[in-house]
């Protein structure tokens, strides 16, 4: 399996009107960043070989959070990519090295924040994106 992590910070997503903007015209960071989970769930199947009838599973924070991005993100990306999405949460760095150093890798995509993804990429515990697999013309 491919380990993917996933970083996001809508703040730091430029406005519409500014000029040099990443949307398109009446594109919301919500419809961004759902491409951007749709394109990481599917460069995940590609890069590991999972075949269409396999679960991936996504790590994130749990609770009322992690509800919210099922029902934003990851159920619109698992029926559009035609593949059952697990959920697990306590998305821990320390937990993503392990996985990595042991060569037991479960985690599929990380949803973290950036500064645990530097630091678990300052570790070689990350693989890099696939640019020729995941499209990023439209981000």
């Amino acid at each position: 399996m491919v380990l993917s992590i996933l970083t996001f910070h809508i703040q730091g997503l430029r406005n519409q009107e500014e000029p040099g903007s990443i949307y398109s015209k009446g594109e919301s960071k919500m419809q961004i960043f759902k491409n951007i989970v749709v394109s990481m769930v599917t460069a995940i199947l590609f890069a590991s070989g999972v075949s269409a009838a396999d679960p991936i599973t996504v790590v994130s924070w749990g609770g009322t959070y992690g509800k919210a991005q099922d029902s934003a993100l990851f159920n619109d990306a698992s029926k559009n990519v035609g593949i059952a999405i697990n959920r697990e949460s306590g998305a821990s760095m320390s937990k993503v090295c392990l996985q990595v150093e042991s060569g037991a890798v479960t985690w599929d995509l990380v949803v973290t924040g950036s500064g645990g993804a530097a630091a678990a990429a300052a570790k070689g515990c990350l693989e890099k994106i696939d640019f020729s697999v995941v499209d990023v013309s439209d981000f």
